[in-house]
């Protein structure tokens, strides 16, 4: 999705008070969230668990070092696409080729993946049929798995 087209669907009022969330919950560096994300892996490693983040590529692009000690320290790290947009919202082969962008920067960062989850559970079953077989070993993609 465009620029324009991302602009169009949501209008500057959104935007703003979209931005000003953001800012007020992580602010404009990593800075709150890495201390976040340390105080949670904390908490639940006292615990002998061990959580999965789903991280977009570019962010683990900015944040290798991270990435790396939260793998360092039990975390499963997924991939979470190139960027964070809704995979609904552009064609399945744009939708593939974020995961594909993602992985590979992931393997530029020598960071393992093994699964991945869309922005927003924005999974469609026309993504999942067109990807490369073997390339995610799992999909976490649904919320909740209801059993009949």
């Amino acid at each position: 999705m465009n620029f324009v087209d991302w602009y169009k669907k949501r209008g500057l009022r959104f935007i703003l008070k979209r931005a000003q969330k953001l800012r007020e919950r992580y602010s404009f560096s990593p800075g709150r969230s890495i201390t976040r994300i340390r105080a949670c892996v904390d908490e639940l490693s006292a615990h002998g668990c061990y959580p999965t983040f789903f991280v977009p590529g570019i962010v683990a692009k900015r944040n290798p070092e991270f990435i790396h000690e939260l793998q360092d320290r039990g975390c499963e790290i997924g991939v979470h696409g190139y960027q964070h947009i809704d995979m609904r919202s552009i064609p399945p082969q744009e939708a593939n080729q974020q995961l594909i962008r993602a992985l590979e920067a992931f393997k530029e960062e020598s960071l393992e993946s093994y699964g991945f989850r869309c922005p927003y559970l924005s999974v469609s079953d026309d993504l999942i049929n067109n990807l490369e077989p073997g390339i995610f070993n799992y999909s976490s993609n649904r919320a909740i798995a209801w059993v009949d």
